[in-house]
This record gives structure tokens, C-alpha cells and sequence, in this order.
């Protein structure tokens, strides 16, 4: 293949590595919207605010970066979600 220039490319291979963290981590952990209200991010040990006049919510198995990349959607839910120690008593 060539460029406009006539200058030979090769093509990338795709080394399976992901852009984001959230594809990263939550990806394999099959992040997905909750159809259960008690079973969903919000509800999760994992789940942390960061308010910064606004609140957003992250995950600490993502981490924060202090960015839009590490949001999470407090009403979806992924296969490493665990009961909050409020729930549990």
C-alpha cells in the first residue's frame, strides 16, 4: 500500500491493547446497563464520587485521572460488582 506521496505504508497490526482505561478493565468484566436497581454501580463497593463542583462517578478498579476517560454510568453494572458494607449489615 501506498501513500498520496507514493511512499510504501505497512499496515499496523493490532496488538490487542485498548485506548481507554474503561475498555481496558471494565471491558473484560462485561460492563453493561443494570436491570436490577439494587444490583448496579451505585450500589457497588467499588463505586466513588469525585466532586469537583460537579459530581462524578468512578470506580476504583478504573482509577481517576481526574478526566471524562474514567467515568462510569452509576446505573450500569459489571461482574466485579460487590455488596457496599451498608448493604451487608
Amino acid at each position: 500500500m501506498t501513500d498520496l506521496f507514493g511512499n510504501e505504508v505497512k499496515d499496523r497490526e493490532y496488538t490487542g491493547k485498548h485506548s481507554s482505561p474503561m475498555k481496558r478493565i471494565l471491558g473484560p468484566l462485561n460492563y453493561r446497563p443494570s436491570t436490577d436497581k439494587a444490583v448496579r454501580c451505585a450500589t457497588c463497593a467499588h463505586h466513588m464520587l469525585h466532586c469537583t463542583g460537579r459530581v462524578y462517578h468512578k470506580c476504583d478498579l478504573v482509577g481517576c485521572t481526574f478526566g471524562p476517560g474514567t467515568d462510569i454510568m452509576s446505573r450500569w453494572v459489571c461482574d466485579a460488582w460487590e455488596k457496599t458494607e451498608e448493604a451487608q449489615g
